[in-house]
Formats: structure tokens, sequence, C-alpha cells
């Protein structure tokens, strides 16, 4: 990754560009992508998402299950809430857990 920042610090509003193989439109060679764009993890991390699912977003409700607690304070799903819980321990495999150093970047 590149940054071009007077201080040399990441900025805060930065976008991920991507270089298709075949783009669409020959003049435009480059796609940006938001770093909150759910489709980043998937490209990012494809072996945690083998189907192209999406990742984490902004303003991601959390859905109730039965015999949880209705929490109205806090409906919205936070980013670190979506990543522990792709850490979470299950009973089927888990490609996040059973990484080991492929997490390490």
């Amino acid at each position: 990754m590149i940054f071009v920042n007077s201080d040399g610090e990441p900025p805060f509003e930065r976008n991920i560009r991507l270089y298709p193989l075949n783009p669409e439109n020959p003049h435009q060679p480059f796609i940006n992508i938001k770093t909150l764009s759910p489709n980043l993890d998937p490209m990012a991390y494809p072996i945690f998402f083998p189907y192209g699912e999406p990742g984490w977003q902004p303003n991601w409700r959390c859905e109730s299950y039965q015999g949880a607690q209705v929490n109205q304070s806090r409906v919205n799903v936070t980013m670190l809430q979506y990543k522990s819980a792709l850490t979470a321990v299950i009973d089927d495999f888990n490609p996040v857990i059973n990484a080991g150093k492929l997490t390490q970047q």
C-alpha cells in the first residue's frame, strides 16, 4: 500500500485501487473501493471467504435469535463484534481459526 501524506500517517479516508484483468471500460483501467466496502474482506482474504460472501459493512443490523436478550441501545453490529464472531468456536470447520500463520500479516 502506498500512502501519500505529509506526515506519513495513513489518511482516515482512503480507498483501495483495483486493476481488473479485463476492464469493462479501457479508458478507466482501475476501480476504487472504499475500505468499509463489504467486498473488501472477500478480496483481501479469499481463503476465509471462498464463496465471495460479503464481509462487515457499516450500519449492519443485528438479527435477534431465539433466547436472546433484546438490547435496544445497540442494534448495529460493530466491526469488532463481526471479527469476533468469525473466530468463534463452532462445531464445523472454521477457516479463520485454522488459518494459523496465514492471519499474521
